[in-house]
């Protein structure tokens, strides 16, 4: 459902969200520290991230194979973790 997970040293982003939950706020413990994972969902095909800031800042991310859709994104933890601090908002547009 909101797809957040920890993969061999990644922080895999892969929701899959019905276009009603645009603007979606999740609050979470992650990797160690309060996080706010916000989504943006902006099309009907709701999965697969397009943009993740944190702060309106991008970070950086690659797709994970997936071969029955476009996957997930794929941020080394070491990145995620540098960007991402206490109560910080990552924003996820699909």
């Amino acid at each position: 459902f909101l797809g957040i997970r920890e993969w061999y040293g990644q922080v895999v982003v892969d929701p899959v969200l019905d276009p009603s939950l645009d603007g979606l706020v999740v609050s979470l413990n992650f990797r160690g520290r309060a996080v706010k994972f916000r989504y943006h969902v902006k099309s009907d095909a709701a999965y697969s991230p397009k943009k993740i800031e944190v702060a309106g800042k991008p970070l950086s991310f690659t797709k994970q194979a997936n071969p029955y859709r476009d996957g997930g994104a794929l941020i080394p933890q070491d990145v995620f973790d540098a960007a991402v601090k206490e109560g910080a908002v990552v924003d996820v547009t699909l």
